[in-house]
């Protein structure tokens, strides 16, 4: 009996430990839950969410969100709530709504659905967090520094060339073509030139391997993010996706590695007669040039540097194509548009369709950039931004509680019906400048805001207006598609479900 008391004691000990975590655990979801509910949205239901609801195609997940932003928009709402299995994802609707995450300095960390893209990117810029974050933030920004791409726009003008002299052979046949593969091409070759140093050659049928990779992690993450049942890795190498999935991964990893690996062994030739980090030359390098000063200075190890690369040749390829994509492809079926563009363009460039295109030229065309923004507003290269919250966060007006996440947006903020009334027409007077001083400053959102914003946008922007501009100096662009034909398809990016195809016509110089 004396033994039986202290084993009774430590049995009830135990049971009131697991009693109170397990009612704690049980108030706490009742306020998460509670909270979430203030919040409009559809109906859910227990375990799964709204996942029924879920259309099977990535187009069909864009239009299903965009109406429920819509209907919410109409009732006078700012935030729209789902349920992905247990976990709420709460998307504001308007900059307005969106300002207190974007601003904030401590709700940096990335939700949990970007792991997948750990095993590709590792702790590069676009995953890592905290201090991590901050550190790399810190270290690169100089990289991206205007002064820096400006030294870049002569690969832009000598990689373009090489995309519109491809573009030749399908001109004046009548017929269409689908030139977002060469698209893709063009973008990774400029990337790899100003990244790394290096010429890939893709618009000349190299490294369809590496593309296609690409497109196929894109991909999986999506029909992993769309069906909670994948969630156990057991269930997603059973149907196979694990295994395509490592096949794609080592691909991109070993063309990555080997970039850096040759790259690394042609810098340590370059400073081997000089041993003096001060003396090295700083400026005039491209990206990994950079990176590798800094491994001599700061401990860079070869795996930091390679996801580096990773991060910037994923962010500075895939996204950049599916911009310039959507730009090409929002002026082919919009020919008052494309016309008055290339007036522009015509009367600044004249008929000499070969000359380089300078930045001073591009700070000069101020159409062609109210274009650029117009198709970023109307298909954003980036549809959703994934925050998850450490903390509770008041967002418009409302509390979203900790451990929740926030989906920002640009593809909901931009086509808020309050907001653009004419949300689903591709206008760029949108941006002349009295209509920019109407809205909030975050109601136009492609690069994010705050300090989580894209690094490269300058980058991007001038890759983007160095495309369009060679493209309609050389060629008038049709389809024989309406514009919302081409569905946006709600990937990692937004993708144009039947590429970009356009009926190229060769114009007659003046």
């Amino acid at each position: 009996m004396a033994v039986t008391i202290p084993i009774l004691i430590f049995l009830i000990s135990i049971f009131l430990y697991y009693a109170k975590s397990i009612f704690y655990y049980i108030e706490k979801r009742r306020r998460y839950v509670r909270l979430a509910e203030q919040i409009y949205g559809p109906p859910a239901l227990p375990l799964i969410g709204n996942a029924h609801q879920f259309p099977k195609s990535s187009s069909g997940m864009s239009e299903y969100v965009l109406k429920i932003g819509h209907e919410a928009t109409e009732k006078g709402e700012n935030l729209i709530r789902l349920w992905m299995g247990p976990d709420l994802v709460v998307i504001p609707l308007n900059g307005e709504a969106a300002k207190s995450i974007l601003d904030s300095t401590t709700e940096l960390k990335k939700e949990y659905s970007y792991e997948f893209f750990l095993q590709w990117l590792g702790n590069g810029l676009l995953l890592s967090n905290g201090e991590q974050w901050r550190h790399q933030r810190k270290m690169l920004t100089p990289t991206f520094h205007f002064s820096m791409i400006g030294d870049y726009i002569h690969s832009f003008n000598r990689q373009v060339k090489i995309f519109v002299a491809n573009m030749e052979k399908h001109t004046d046949t009548g017929a269409m073509v689908d030139i977002y593969p060469s698209i893709i091409s063009l973008t990774l070759d400029i990337t790899c030139e100003t990244i790394m140093g290096l010429e890939v050659s893709s618009q000349s049928g190299q490294n369809q391997a590496y593309v296609n990779a690409v497109k196929n992690f894109n991909s999986y993450s999506m029909i992993k993010l769309h069906n909670p049942q994948y969630s156990n890795n057991l269930i997603w190498y059973w149907f196979g996706y694990g295994k395509q999935t490592d096949e794609a991964v080592k691909i991109l990893k070993e063309m990555s590695g080997n970039v850096v690996k040759e790259r690394m062994k042609m810098f340590e030739k370059d400073n081997s007669a000089n041993n003096n980090v001060e003396e090295r030359p700083k400026r005039g390098k491209n990206f990994l040039d950079l990176l590798m000063g800094m491994q001599t200075e700061n401990k860079l190890s070869f795996e930091e540097l390679r996801e580096q690369v990773d991060t910037f040749l994923f962010a500075g390829h895939d996204t950049t194509a599916h911009a310039i994509s959507w730009a090409i492809w929002c002026l082919a079926c919009h020919q008052d548009i494309q016309e008055r563009l290339y007036e522009e363009i015509h009367e600044h460039f004249g008929s000499d369709t070969e000359r380089d295109v300078t930045s001073e030229d591009l700070n000069q065309l101020k159409y062609l950039e109210m274009c650029i923004k117009e198709s970023q507003r109307i298909t954003p290269a980036v549809p959703f931004v994934m925050r998850s919250l450490k903390n509770d966060l008041n967002l418009g007006g409302k509390v979203v509680p900790a451990g929740g996440t926030i989906a920002i947006s640009p593809l909901l903020v931009h086509n808020n019906c309050n907001t653009y009334p004419e949300y689903n027409v591709y206008n760029p007077d949108n941006f002349l400048p009295e209509k920019v001083r109407e809205r909030h400053a975050y109601d136009f959102i492609p690069f994010s805001a705050g300090p989580r914003n894209c690094i490269g946008q300058k980058f991007a922007m001038l890759e983007m207006k160095v495309a369009i501009v060679h493209t309609l100096r050389r060629f008038s662009l049709s389809t024989e598609y309406k514009f919302h034909d081409n569905k946006r398809g709600s990937e990692a990016v937004l993708r144009p479900t039947l590429g970009v195809p356009v009926i190229l016509k060769r114009r007659t110089m003046e």
